[in-house]
């Protein structure tokens, strides 16, 4: 059997499947650009603070960690960049001591702010004081644990202390509430003194020591 239609009936058959495609066309994209959105919301920071200034304090009121940041982004996942990052860490046993300076061009905040990356131009920096040296570190990426006072990086690292005394290493923890230092392989030292005795300054020699 066969079914004759006229052209009427082909006219709304074949517009009623334009507009179905249609309808579903635009349901899909619809749908797909929601999702799009998530995905973008979820990745993208939640919130963002600029010329930022954070002190800490202890808890008879002294500062502890004095804190700046040009620009600070949050995301959802707690984490935090930052831009020209400074952290001034006063040592809480001796607040006569002078304080470390760190500083560095960007850094990331994660963990609840328990732990601090740092990247490049990174510097750590001590006045002289009664007890100390001046010293200042340098290296490309360091890793900060505030909580401990501690840091720690595996990049090529230069300590230079007051007085003419350079020491070059690969990799490096060090404990700024204390003192100490480790270097953890090709550690090589160079003493060049501000002046000798009986010489000026252009002919002076370096002293060399590994």
């Amino acid at each position: 059997m066969m079914f004759a239609f006229s052209k009427r009936q082909i006219y709304y058959a074949i517009v009623g499947l334009l507009v179905a495609v249609a309808l579903y066309f635009l349901l899909y994209q619809s749908s797909a650009s929601d999702v799009e959105k998530k995905v973008i919301n979820t990745n993208g920071p939640d919130a963002f603070i600029n010329d930022v200034v954070y002190t800490e304090l202890s808890p008879n009121g002294q500062t502890k960690t004095l804190f700046t940041s040009t620009k600070v982004t949050h995301y959802p996942n707690d984490t935090s960049d930052m831009a020209n990052p400074s952290m001034v860490v006063y040592d809480a046993k001796d607040m006569s001591a002078p304080p470390w300076k760190i500083t560095s061009r960007y850094g990331q905040m994660r963990d609840k702010n328990k732990v601090v990356y740092l990247w490049d131009h990174v510097k750590l920096h001590r006045d002289a004081g009664k007890n100390n040296q001046a010293t200042t570190f340098t290296t490309s990426a360091l890793t900060y644990y505030p909580k401990r006072h501690y840091a720690e990086t595996d990049r090529p690292v230069t300590i230079v202390q007051s007085g003419g005394s350079k020491l070059t290493a690969i990799g490096m923890h060090a404990n700024l509430q204390t003192g100490s230092v480790k270097f953890l392989s090709q550690a090589r030292g160079m003493y060049m003194p501000d002046q000798l005795p009986g010489l000026d300054g252009g002919d002076q020699d370096a002293h060399k020591s590994t």
